[in-house]
């Protein structure tokens, strides 16, 4: 079957082996070629800015899609986006490139705007995770507009494993990520709730210079095993945003919907796709210390509330949030362009 046409799959972080949907619907036509900016050498692991991993990444995907002569090239998040058609463009490749988890924490500006404008030209496809952000970035990048496509963000459904012993005491509750965190507020919050536990699980930049009251904990770098651990076991979830405009925190927020444990989030116009309030989660202002710990009280106490979020939330995901929405995307693209 090596004979079948090469889909070359591009990310910034993930697994060697990640061919994102290859092989998840019946007798997939293609062969899937995967490769990932992740560090490969102790050299990559040092030099981190600028992210050299990525830039190999990029051109060995672009180097892949000539020789292999290419019918489709996916790319995952901006900057793999970028550099990876400027390096098919040098090199002449052809093939459609879809360009996936198009979307920005923060907006470039200036003479970054202006270059990654220019490197988007000749992707033929943009999906982003919002409807916001999908009536924001033609005018901004100079996209056409029939070029974007809206898909909610989809994840598997976490792997817990039910036998293994919560990592954190109860009752607690958790945050967890890093783009677009807003820790500092939701740190300050818990100075008004010293008899709750918040657990946060974050890179650490983002527990850099917090100023952490007795009542608040950091992890950073552990398993993801522990990760859904964490937040199956916590009482609630907060979901803490920099501002109403910022687009991150999909993935975090549909895994605790999964887990069934109740969320609360920064209101944010790019979450309104995903947060109903009061129907699947709580909302509460951003930058409001005394807000949120409300809010949190709120959740906290009233067990009618939170399990009524978190079945309707739990029904939310399972239907609109599921990798089948994905696949089903991928195939109608696909069609589109004559593939299958």
């Amino acid at each position: 079957m090596t004979n079948r046409p090469v889909i070359v799959n591009v990310s910034e972080s993930a697994a060697p082996a990640w061919n994102w949907i290859g092989g998840r619907f019946p007798a997939d036509p293609f062969r899937w070629l995967s490769f990932t900016g992740r560090p490969s050498s102790a050299f990559e692991e040092r030099l981190r800015r600028p992210k050299l991993s990525r830039y190999r990444a990029c051109w060995e995907a672009a180097l892949a899609a000539k020789r292999e002569r290419a019918v489709l090239i996916v790319s995952h998040t901006p900057l793999v986006s970028v550099w990876t058609n400027l390096f098919c463009r040098a090199l002449g490749v052809k093939a459609p490139h879809l360009a996936f988890s198009f979307t920005f924490s923060k907006l470039p500006t200036g003479l970054r705007r202006r270059f990654i404008v220019d490197s988007l030209r000749g992707i033929d496809r943009f999906v982003c995770f919002s409807s916001v952000e999908r009536g924001r970035y033609p005018e901004y990048f100079g996209i056409p507009e029939e070029k974007i496509d809206s898909l909610r963000w989809s994840v598997g459904e976490p792997g817990l494993d039910p036998s293994m012993t919560p990592i954190e005491q109860a009752p607690y509750l958790c945050a967890v990520g890093g783009e677009g965190r807003d820790y500092e507020t939701l740190v300050e919050a818990m100075r008004h709730l010293p008899d709750h536990h918040l657990a946060i699980v974050t890179r650490p930049a983002n527990a850099a210079g917090l100023d952490l009251p007795p009542n608040v904990s950091v992890r950073t770098n552990i398993p993801l095993a522990e990760v859904w651990n964490l937040i199956a076991h916590a009482k609630l979830m907060v979901l803490p945003l920099r501002d109403t405009e910022v687009p991150c925190g999909h993935t975090t927020l549909i895994t605790a919907m999964q887990l069934e444990t109740p969320s609360i989030v920064t209101e944010s116009v790019a979450m309104t796709d995903y947060i109903s309030d009061e129907t699947t989660g709580l909302t509460c202002p951003p930058g409001d210390p005394a807000a949120m710990a409300r809010t949190i009280e709120r959740l906290w106490e009233d067990d009618e509330l939170a399990t009524r979020l978190k079945r309707s939330a739990r029904a939310f995901v399972t239907e609109e949030c599921s990798e089948a929405r994905t696949v089903a995307y991928f195939k109608d693209y696909a069609r589109s362009l004559g593939l299958l």
